[in-house]
């Protein structure tokens, strides 16, 4: 070689080492970046189980329960309001009267929240306060373990296809919070459906029900949630 290829791959050389470097970097900063948000999601549901341990429960904090579960099926359109009734009976047997799919998101949430207001005040006056109470806690407690250890084994597979996508389209951190946002705010909304559903849907005993009805065979609660009530 003559010095004038020697110095062509030297800058070769150069820039393949460089770009060799901005890979490393980009590929750390995104590994950091994710262990950020993975940090913030793992306090949040740390904070959320102190919360159902050491708070104290009452009807306006149930009620709350029920609002933001509404309210994460206004966002985005996420349930048709055609749908809507039928959602929170079938899945609650809430009675909830939606007369028209011209309404507003606020009168939809009012309506809801009658629909819950009722239905709680007919648990209280059947199972009592503490039992309802307790219940919620318990079946929280159920479902957040439960679904933060799904999500966990989940979010390793999100991940690797993360990566498959992040080496053919470059730097795609935006996306990837938006996504991961997106599956957390499922997970913490899938819990609160859980413990409205046992709450809601728990046996009446067949002496407070009256004469002609039944309680059910089964209370289809899991043995983890039985056990969780006779320690609260």
């Amino acid at each position: 070689f003559d010095r004038s290829d020697t110095s062509a791959l030297r800058k070769l050389s150069l820039r393949a080492q460089q770009r060799s470097e901005e890979i490393s970097y980009h590929i750390r900063k995104t590994l950091m970046e994710r262990d950020e948000i993975a940090d913030i999601q793992r306090k949040t549901i740390y904070s959320f189980r102190d919360d159902i341990l050491r708070g104290e429960w009452s009807r306006e904090r149930v009620l709350a329960l029920a609002r933001e579960y509404a309210s994460y099926l206004l966002a985005e359109d996420r349930l048709p309001i055609e749908r809507w009734s039928k959602h929170f009976l079938d899945s609650f047997g809430v009675r909830i009267h939606i007369a028209s799919t011209e309404l507003s998101a606020d009168e939809i949430m009012e309506l809801t929240m009658d629909g819950f207001q009722e239905a709680y005040s007919r648990r209280i006056q059947l199972l009592g306060s503490d039992i309802c109470h307790k219940l919620v806690r318990a079946s929280l407690l159920s479902a957040l373990e439960t679904a933060w250890t799904n999500y966990i084994s989940f979010q390793t597979e999100f991940d690797r296809s993360f990566s498959l996508r992040y080496n053919v389209r470059g730097d795609m951190m935006s996306e990837y919070r938006l996504e991961s946002s997106g599956m957390f705010r499922d997970l913490v909304a899938a819990v609160k459906f859980e413990a409205l559903k046992d709450l809601f849907t728990y046996p009446i005993p067949k002496e407070k029900i009256g004469a002609g009805h039944t309680s059910g065979k089964s209370d289809g609660l899991t043995d983890q949630i039985r056990e969780l009530l006779s320690i609260l």
